[in-house]
């Protein structure tokens, strides 16, 4: 994920999360209803579609990567076919946070502010995900085999 794009939504979302945290916990607490009944079993089944879909993406990329050997050579094939394990590795990682995440909600004390890190920290993650899911999207359409 190189592109100037995602890397300007995803500090531009932390700013935002950061400000509302700061000045207004209750827009993100569990006082927000949609985010006290998504922080849940809802976010984990939407987050594993998108793993899912991912994983297969990424898969199918790494696959293809074999057929452009002859044309861009091993040195290439070997950075693309890193970045596509490094990209894996990010999503199973944002899962497994979020997961415990999920997990930590409960048995935090139900305090506005508390809420409102963790929900904020939640929504970060998820655009995070779609960030990943956007440009592994991107990439299937950009090779040219």
């Amino acid at each position: 994920m190189k592109n100037e794009g995602y890397i300007f939504v995803l500090c531009l979302t932390g700013v935002l999360i950061l400000a509302c945290v700061m000045g207004r916990p209750s827009f993100l607490s569990d006082d927000n209803k949609f985010l006290r009944e998504f922080v849940d079993s809802d976010l984990l089944s939407f987050l594993g579609v998108v793993l899912t879909l991912s994983i297969g993406l990424l898969a199918q990329l790494f696959l293809s990567v074999e057929k452009l050997t002859d044309r861009l050579g091993r040195d290439a094939i070997s950075s693309i076919r890193s970045e596509l394990r490094s990209t894996a590795r990010t999503l199973l990682i944002i899962f497994a946070i979020t997961m415990a995440l999920v997990f930590i909600k409960p048995i935090l004390p139900q305090v506005d502010v508390h809420l409102a890190i963790l929900n904020g920290l939640v929504v970060f993650l998820v655009v995070f995900y779609l960030c990943i899911l956007s440009d592994v999207i991107l990439s299937v359409f950009d090779f040219d085999i």
